[in-house]
């Protein structure tokens, strides 16, 4: 399927279900359902749950903020990260190396390994979500309180970096889950609320989106890296120890002039999340931005991001 096409059935396939185009929507009252303390499907009320779509945990939808909450993730699931990973995932055979270089070193093996990655998550013939990820989870609760919302100023974990976290309920009920903190509803929900003349000349928060977060913390369950890598796709970190987040950060595992000088370093981009998320992303607008009035800088490749500030969490 060429990038027309799959732009075009992705499109098709979100009028189908009757996803709203943008965040700003008005939150329907689905039903006088209480607060689901079990997993369950999608509770929002709004359309149909997608194919294989994650469960739902701890949602009132009674409540306006969670209602708006709930909705606002099913919707960037059943297009935005779709369409992320059945472009990235187009992008690997792309004879432009560009992209895919910029967060993986470019050998057989590991394009090989990504290809797997993203064929784990995703159908790429239709957009639809593998088996795999109707057994993930999103828990509306701060199930280990790592979210700015909850007191947490730790500035070295996940939710603070990116309003977003994968973990292990051990405590509770002991189920791996994935949460979104409030802060990452304030992003655009879908790629495309991200106008492509608004965008800076290289990968930054610019291009962020839920979807893309989501997309980051679906990466992160056991069942998506142990059977290609016997062990979790996970947060790695730059030689200077912070995690590898955001363009900035991505790019300079594999980049030769920062943490892969010894050729060794840039190993690690293809067991880190965010490298996913962000090739992912960069490919979403090489692709759409390059179908409307104007591409994007550098033949719609953009330009690589500027190399991270040592100590610094990457944010651009």
């Amino acid at each position: 399927m060429n990038r027309l096409a799959i732009l075009s059935f992705l499109l098709l396939a979100s009028e189908a279900v009757a996803i709203p185009a943008t965040k700003t929507f008005t939150a329907r009252r689905a039903n006088t359902r209480q607060r689901d303390t079990t997993p369950s499907s999608y509770p929002g009320g709004d359309s149909p749950e997608c194919t294989n779509e994650f469960q739902y945990l701890n949602f009132d939808v009674n409540d306006d903020q969670q209602l708006t909450h709930v909705q606002s993730a099913h919707q960037a699931f059943c297009t935005g990260w779709s369409e992320l990973l059945v472009l990235g995932s187009e992008n690997i055979d792309d004879t432009d190396r560009t992209v895919f270089g910029r967060y993986f070193v470019d050998n057989g093996d590991v394009t090989s390994e990504v290809s797997q990655v993203y064929s784990a998550l995703v159908d790429t013939s239709n957009g639809e979500a593998t088996s795999i990820v109707k057994d993930m989870i999103l828990d509306n609760n701060d199930f280990l309180g790592l979210c700015p919302e909850s007191g947490s100023d730790d500035d070295d974990d996940d939710a603070t970096e990116e309003g977003a976290y994968w973990g292990v309920d051990d405590s509770g009920d002991g189920l791996e889950k994935f949460h979104l903190c409030n802060s990452a509803f304030d992003f655009s929900t879908l790629p495309s609320d991200n106008e492509c003349t608004e965008l800076s000349d290289h990968p930054d928060v610019s291009m962020e989106s839920l979807a893309r977060l989501i997309l980051h913390e679906t990466l992160h369950f056991r069942s998506v890296g142990n059977p290609i890598f016997n062990s979790q796709i996970r947060d790695e970190d730059n030689d200077d120890g912070l995690r590898a987040y955001y363009p900035q950060r991505t790019h300079g595992l594999v980049d030769p002039n920062q943490d892969n000088g010894d050729g060794q370093s840039g190993e690690t981009a293809v067991t880190n999340a965010d490298s996913y998320a962000w090739h992912a992303t960069n490919s979403y607008y090489k692709y759409a931005c390059n179908n409307v009035e104007q591409p994007g800088p550098n033949g719609g490749n953009w330009n690589d991001p500027p190399a991270y500030t040592p100590n610094e969490p990457g944010d651009a």
